[in-house]
């Protein structure tokens, strides 16, 4: 598979020979110091599967947060299906307001923290933690050529519930500590507040509006999971297909059916714990 390189790369011999295979078309620059190696992958493909190294060589104090953090991948197209257009990559940086373009990918830059305590180191760059991309995605934005920077109240509301189901109250009680503590390195005091209020909610310490289904069933004490009631339905719509498959009784003689009532039920009271011998049986 396909290579990036990057200059300047701490060799100025290896620096030299980038160059020289650029010069000789064995490269191809696709920003300043950003070189692909072309083959049969195409060099789009290639930029959207090294989206973090990329992202740690050109913003090295960013954090991909908001979607891109909840997602924990770029952001692209699947409406249509098949994944398609640019793959847009959502950044907080201690820098101005930046679109960093490149073939097949989009970083979209806004000025804000960089790493913090909880943030993940992800294949070259940082990725937001599990607290952090909480808060981030409750700040408001609006969609303009493509998705909004966030997943707004709705989708971390999702969130908590799935988390809920996995960690337990518990787990959610200790996200909001954490949440309380984080909150004012990241200036995220509002967005906090309306976590608490949905964790509040969730968990029947306090009145909320929750506009999800797993949600309000939550809040409501009869909490479901809408992806075990869906492969309940896909086997059921499996076996209502196909018709039960018959075995012959190999045994044709006339007391078969007499042989087989007494086996079934003298082992049947034998399993239960009730032991005879057989001829007490018969």
């Amino acid at each position: 598979m396909a290579d990036i390189l990057f200059t300047p790369s701490g060799s100025e011999a290896t620096d030299r020979k980038i160059r020289r295979d650029h010069e000789a078309g064995k490269l191809v620059r696709i920003a300043s110091g950003i070189y692909v190696e072309p083959g049969a992958e195409p060099i789009e493909a290639v930029v959207r599967r090294k989206w973090s190294i990329i992202l740690g060589k050109v913003v090295p104090d960013g954090v991909a947060t908001d979607r891109t953090g909840m997602e924990s991948q770029p952001w692209r197209d699947r409406s249509s299906g098949a994944p398609q257009g640019d793959a847009l990559v959502f950044v907080s940086a201690p820098r101005t307001r930046d679109v960093i373009r490149l073939p097949g990918l989009e970083m979209h830059i806004r000025q804000g923290v960089g790493p913090v305590d909880g943030d993940i180191p992800y294949l070259g760059s940082w990725l937001a933690g599990p607290v952090r991309k909480l808060l981030d995605n409750l700040a408001p934005s609006r969609a303009r050529n493509g998705p909004a920077r966030t997943v707004g109240k709705a989708g971390v509301e999702a969130a908590l519930e799935s988390l809920c189901s996995t960690h337990g109250e518990e787990g959610l009680n200790h996200i909001r500590d954490q949440a309380r503590v984080l909150a004012p390195v990241l200036e995220r005091e509002k967005e906090f507040e309306v976590l608490n209020g949905l964790i509040g909610a969730l968990l029947r310490t306090r009145q909320g509006k929750l506009s999800t289904v797993q949600g309000r069933a939550r809040a409501a004490g009869a909490p479901l999971d809408p992806a075990c009631v869906g492969r309940l339905v896909t086997l059921a719509d499996h076996l209502q297909a196909r018709a039960p498959l018959s075995i012959a009784d190999r045994d044709t003689t006339p007391g078969r059916k007499t042989s087989g009532a007494f086996i079934e039920a003298y082992f049947s009271n034998f399993i239960e714990g009730t032991e005879f011998a057989v001829n007490e049986a018969v």
